[in-house]
């Protein structure tokens, strides 16, 4: 049986990687919320909250797949999902915090 050259091999490789990956991958959003010390240390246990089903946050519907990272000045929320980072946006707005909004 016959090989296939090197290039060939790499070339069809990233092929079926290129293939694979459009057909797996889908869009995630990203939302930082700017917190002070005072209140870093209850955003998030409030978003793994609202992520374990355990809290509610108005119309946002629980348990919703999100990830959760504390930062220094932040905690950064990600999820496929935009509508529910935008109502998560809006409902840490509306209590007086600073968001950089959903990208």
């Amino acid at each position: 049986m016959a090989s296939l050259p090197a290039h060939r091999r790499v070339v069809l490789a990233r092929a079926i990687a290129a293939r694979y990956l459009t057909e797996v991958s889908r869009p995630e959003y990203r939302l930082s919320i700017l917190t002070g010390s005072d209140e870093r240390v209850h955003v998030p246990s409030m978003l793994a909250g609202l992520r374990d089903g355990r809290l509610k946050f108005g119309s946002v519907d629980a348990p919703v797949d999100i990830g959760i990272r504390e930062e220094f000045d932040s905690v950064a929320v990600w999820s496929p999902d935009a509508d529910t980072l935008r109502k998560i946006a809006a409902w840490f707005e509306s209590r007086g915090f600073e968001t950089s909004g959903v990208h």
